[in-house]
């Protein structure tokens, strides 16, 4: 530009005041009455886990290749990560906020992959501090309420002893999970991690009466599972060939499968029926799942059905087990063919759901050498001999987890609520907190409890940020599967990373200068590794706010 230009330009441009001085007296925020507040918000995926693990935490560490860090926070709330990586539900990524910009964080795989990598490199947990305590507190039952009940009290100083009626430690997730979703072996390290840090099992003794130990120790926590079948309701279910869900996946785990005679016929649409239909499957035969209700209302996890569809099990909807015969052509004890209904939606039953009723005239028979009736599982309460207040066929607790009987606490499917991997092992681990409360004398009532309902989308600003697709694990679902061999790979270690690298980190200060960059009054500064707002200078626009990309900053009324 020659000087002429440049000298016409600064005649265009319009008189402004300025000053030659330090202004720095001139406090032009003393008007103004709200100013920037930084706060750390918990973000929505941690709201929705039922463990409450920060995954926010510790995403931005995987992306940057320090999964050790990582996977410590993620132990410091769950012990058991891969093996929730592999079987909860992932509720987490329900609250994710990226499902509003492209598509939801794959939480779960991440946090399989911490829990595989900690395994491979023999990452333990930390060291709990010496016994706070002479007796132990006891556990009935090692499934995930009653480990994650011993991983509290242990973390807080006090000896556990579990009491597990089958002959090795695990509950339902080693006698009801096939080796196909969760291999045994990465189950086994989970537990034995647990061990080193002072956790003691006493397999194959059951508990026939909770006065027994109840006066031997410092307390007890009940978390026998739901082991009990319920009634299947349907003549004929007395044949050769006719199971219930668990006991089947309990054979099938354990190396002695029933036999099939090739064709099966699943009843149930809970998780439960999946397995037993993919474990079939497995053993190579046709498979035919009977659900009374709707596709969209059946509670088992879409991805399941999903994957279970792509091994050639077949769905059918809205029809309903009526009675069992036997096969005329072999002996008269085993069964031959099955006798359905169909089903349409009627009134809403006490859950909500439309409830199935039969249509007039709509039955028909389908062959079938084995029915597998997958309908629910009850707890069974004769340990208790009487005692305990129930509630719906569970036992009552209050929101600590206290039963009625004093002294005793209980979680998991043993007590109402949700019935799944994740929200029973975060019983045990509310429930261990509260009876190490119990212990020091301080009462659970004291215990703080987290608020916070999370970080809403709408405080998000996706402007920051770049749209990226999920990157899911390769999967090896086949139309005729064979073995044991899981169905997905964990992610590689490049994956993680970038999948990591998608979290919006919503809640979360990252240092990111926007605030700072956007202040037009120069009231926002670094200091000590922080932002610092000096307030005398702040007019309290609310831009900074507006343009945080993760929901920290909050616009509030200054202090006179």
């Amino acid at each position: 530009m020659s000087s002429r230009q440049d000298k016409n330009k600064r005649q265009s441009l319009p008189e402004v005041s300025a000053s030659t001085s330090d202004m720095s007296w001139n406090h032009t925020g003393d008007w103004s009455f709200i100013a920037p507040v930084y706060a750390s918000r918990t973000a929505p995926c941690a709201v929705k886990c039922p463990l409450r693990v920060p995954v926010n935490d510790y995403m931005h560490l995987v992306n940057e290749g320090r999964h050790r860090e990582a996977w410590q926070i993620l132990a410091a709330a769950n012990p058991l990560p891969s093996v929730t990586g592999r079987v909860c539900y992932h509720d987490c990524e329900n609250g994710c906020n990226r499902a509003g910009f492209d598509e939801t964080l794959n939480i779960h795989a991440i946090e399989r992959f911490l829990g595989d990598t900690a395994i491979e490199k023999g990452w333990e947990l930390p060291v709990p501090p010496a016994d706070a305590a002479p007796a132990p507190v006891a556990i009935l039952g090692s499934g995930p309420a009653g480990l994650g009940c011993a991983y509290a009290l242990r973390l807080a100083g006090y000896p556990v002893e579990i009491f597990e009626r089958e002959t090795s430690p695990g509950g339902m997730l080693m006698v009801g999970v096939p080796e196909f979703r969760m291999p045994r072996k990465l189950l086994a390290a989970e537990l034995t991690r647990l061990e080193r840090i002072g956790v003691r099992f006493r397999c194959g003794e059951k508990v026939e009466d909770i006065k027994s130990i109840s006066q031997q120790v410092m307390g007890v926590f009940l978390a026998s599972g739901a082991h009990g079948s319920r009634d299947a309701g349907v003549a004929g279910a007395d044949l050769e060939g006719v199971h219930f869900g668990l006991d089947y996946l309990k054979a099938y785990n354990g190396g002695k499968p029933h036999d099939t005679g090739g064709r099966v016929a699943v009843i149930g649409g809970g998780n439960t029926s999946i397995d037993v239909a993919r474990a079939s499957r497995r053993l190579g035969a046709e498979v035919d799942l009977y659900y009374r209700r709707t596709e969209a209302e059946m509670p088992a996890h879409p991805e399941e059905l999903e994957e279970a569809r792509a091994e050639g099990v077949r769905f059918h909807f809205q029809v309903a087990p009526e009675e069992i015969f036997a096969d005329s052509d072999g002996n008269g004890r085993r069964v031959g063919s099955v006798r359905l209904i169909r089903m349409e939606q009627g009134e809403p039953d006490e859950s909500g759901r439309a409830r199935p009723v039969p249509v007039a005239g709509s039955g028909f028979e389908v062959e079938a050498a084995t029915v597998v009736f997958a309908i629910g599982e009850q707890p069974e309460f004769d340990y208790l001999r009487g005692d305990g207040a129930l509630n719906g066929g569970r036992l009552a607790v209050d929101a600590f987890g206290r039963t009625s009987i004093p002294g005793v606490f209980a979680g998991g499917d043993i007590v109402p609520g949700e019935n799944s991997v994740s929200h029973a092992l975060a019983d045990g681990i509310a429930a261990g907190r509260n009876m190490a409360a119990m212990l020091r004398s301080f009462g659970p009532e004291n215990l703080k409890k987290a608020l916070d309902e999370g970080v809403p989308a709408e405080k998000i600003n996706f402007d920051y940020f770049t749209k990226a697709p999920r990157i899911e694990p390769a999967t090896s679902l086949k139309a005729n599967p064979a073995g044991t061999d899981e169905a997905s790979a964990t992610l590689a270690d490049a994956a993680a990373r970038e999948e990591a690298g998608r979290c919006f980190s919503c809640g979360t200060c990252t240092d990111c200068d926007v605030c700072l960059v956007f202040c037009p009054d120069l009231a926002i500064r670094r200091s000590e590794g922080s932002y610092v707002v000096r307030t005398e200078y702040c007019k309290g626009c609310g831009i900074c706010a507006e343009e945080c990309p993760r929901g920290v900053i909050s616009m509030e009324r200054k202090d006179k």
